[in-house]
């Protein structure tokens, strides 16, 4: 209970290095916090759109549908593959019809035998894409196989810097708030070099003298968590939305999706609900990392200025 008072205390006695230690804290944490919303969607758009692009397989006149068949049983059976769709003569003629249908002069003397057969077939991810073209080119009967390989590698391009950029940020973020804490619990050791060294000639261990910096810490992480837990709870509604609206034609995961990943079951809910349950995930996330931040951060800065 001393220990506490003290962190306590020592919060209270330079009132300007705590508040300016908590807005950084704050400021850093509420950026951990949405930019944390807008990556975890980024991740789920950028996996959609990997697998948007599509291999087409067309086959010769001369295979058979059962031929065909076989190809796609085949290739559905693949790890490296998410889906596989055929599409017959007939049907590619249907689709032809419905894509015309505004323009019958191209509908003239069309029929079904001047459209091949084709796969459409997905990757589960897109590093597969050009093992896959290699394996399928192979086949009998195989007329051409067409995907937009521009597109995949530009693809490939964007998914790897996004999550470099992702990871730059907030490991740049992290680092700041425990710079942050090393430094603002240095000072207060170092202010109190004279009471330490008292302390220590009297017989205090070493515990007795850490634990109220220790706590110290973890108190910068409770009150710059509960802040942001404040100011979420008033911005949320606004910048959601507007997170959602980014990535407009993709989508993405639900609240209730991901906690039945986690055996949690709670059936349909609202809008409101799915932000109240994401406000009270992102402030509970950002606690825990703030109190590790902090307990690190404290301990370094105890042993690098606590020397005495």
């Amino acid at each position: 209970m001393n220990s506490l008072k003290r962190a306590i205390q020592n919060l209270i006695l330079d009132k300007s290095v705590t508040l300016s230690s908590l807005l950084v804290m704050v400021l850093t944490f509420f950026s951990i916090a949405i930019f944390s919303v807008f990556a975890f969607y980024s991740h789920y758009a950028i996996k959609y759109l990997e697998q948007s692009p599509q291999i087409f397989l067309y086959f010769t006149d001369n295979a058979t549908e059962k031929y065909i068949l076989e190809v796609k049983e085949k290739l559905a059976k693949s790890d490296k593959i998410a889906s596989v769709n055929y599409t017959s003569k007939d049907n590619a003629l249907e689709s032809y019809i419905d894509a015309n249908k505004e323009n019958p002069l191209l509908l003239e003397s069309i029929s079904a035998n001047i459209f091949p057969a084709s796969l459409d077939i997905k990757a589960t991810d897109i590093e597969y894409f050009d093992e896959i073209v290699l394996s399928i080119k192979g086949l009998e009967d195989v007329e051409s196989v067409d995907f937009q390989k521009v597109v995949v590698d530009r693809l490939k391009e964007i998914s790897t810097k996004s999550r470099i950029v992702g990871l730059s940020l907030i490991s740049l973020l992290l680092t700041m708030s425990f710079l942050n804490t090393l430094l603002t619990i240095g000072m207060t050791i170092r202010s109190q070099k004279k009471e330490i060294e008292i302390m220590k000639l009297v017989g205090a261990t070493d515990w007795f003298v850490i634990k109220p910096y220790l706590l110290q810490g973890i108190l910068y992480a409770f009150l710059s968590s509960f802040v942001v837990g404040v100011l979420l709870f008033v911005t949320l509604p606004f910048i959601l939305p507007q997170i959602k609206a980014f990535f407009t034609g993709v989508p993405l995961p639900q609240v209730v999706d991901a906690l039945k990943s986690i055996g949690v079951n709670i059936g349909q809910i609202s809008a409101s609900t799915e932000q109240i349950i994401i406000l009270l995930g992102l402030t509970f996330i950002i606690f825990l990392i703030g109190i590790v931040i902090s307990i690190i951060g404290s301990l370094t800065a105890v042993a690098k200025y606590l020397r005495v």
